[in-house]
């Protein structure tokens, strides 16, 4: 019924709503458009609602700039909740690790070591990443994890995103293994946070070069993103080579997302599936 359809665009002139109508429905969404006293508005069913936005968001990048600050768009929704599920998986872990009686233990067992993981114990990759030394170490990341994850969540969907930069975490403690050889341990998630900065930054500048009117731009999100890694994940106690090499792999993981990914957001059955291998990964580790 179409009066429990969800308005993603209002207050617009009557060449733009007709311009956001014809996008919509050569991508085959089925929508209408409204008059009232303050504008043409865009409707859309909400099983739909956020392939629309993507539709219209990628319409604006390869067409005009201009359309980009229309005061009439209503932008996507950035929080979808799935943060808050890291967030209290990364307490649990803490939680327990300091529970167990022997903390220095645990970290031995299943920190990233780079002579231990060069041996063949690769899952310390992963482990590594819910491990944190103190309150204050887990405090930073959560809230680097609060606000980068649900960002790119948001574009990829709540299970590939989150898997998106998981991997991009163990791939960063994996090159850090390599690049140490030995003598060597790491602890936290700063790896995959930095991993998700990657994704962001990759994703804008790839957006961004398929746009005409915002290709000169396209390289501005990657210096940003080196800025906060420099800003954020340097420091007299801060391990800046798995930041970097996170941040790298997420650059890379991200760019590929945004190249050859049409609205994984929508995709129920890829999102669950990632939500699997993440809960499977995971077990593996810590088994």
């Amino acid at each position: 019924m179409t009066d429990q359809w969800i308005t993603i665009a209002a207050s617009l002139s009557r060449e733009r709503a007709e311009t956001f109508s014809l996008v919509l429905s050569a991508s085959g969404l089925p929508h209408d458009v409204q008059r009232s006293d303050r504008g043409w508005s865009l409707r859309v069913d909400p099983a739909v609602q956020d392939l629309a936005r993507e539709t219209i968001d990628r319409y604006i990048a390869e067409n005009s700039e201009e359309l980009a600050h229309d005061e009439g768009y209503v932008a996507p929704r950035k929080w979808n909740g799935s943060a808050a599920w890291a967030v209290l998986a990364l307490i649990a872990f803490h939680v327990a690790a300091r529970r167990s009686g022997d903390f220095s233990r645990v970290v031995a067992e299943h920190g990233a070591s780079s002579s231990a993981i060069l041996q063949g114990e690769v899952q310390r990759a992963l482990t590594a990443l819910l491990l944190h030394a103190d309150e204050l170490h887990l405090a930073g990341n959560l809230m680097g994890i609060a606000v980068f994850g649900t960002a790119v969540s948001s574009i990829f969907g709540a299970g590939l995103g989150w898997l998106m930069i998981l991997i991009s975490g163990i791939a960063g403690n994996l090159a850090n293994a390599w690049f140490f050889q030995s003598g060597h341990t790491s602890i936290g998630a700063s790896t995959a946070v930095f991993g998700a900065v990657g994704i962001l930054a990759a994703w804008q500048f790839a957006r961004k070069k398929q746009s005409n009117m915002q290709r000169r731009r396209a390289w501005l999100p990657l210096a940003a993103g080196l800025a906060l890694l420099a800003l954020l994940g340097s420091g007299a106690h801060t391990d800046i080579m798995a930041h970097g090499f996170g941040f790298a792999a997420g650059l890379v993981l991200g760019y590929a997302g945004a190249r050859g990914l049409q609205a994984p957001r929508t995709r129920e059955n890829l999102q669950i599936g990632c939500v699997l291998v993440i809960v499977a990964l995971m077990v593996g580790a810590w088994w």
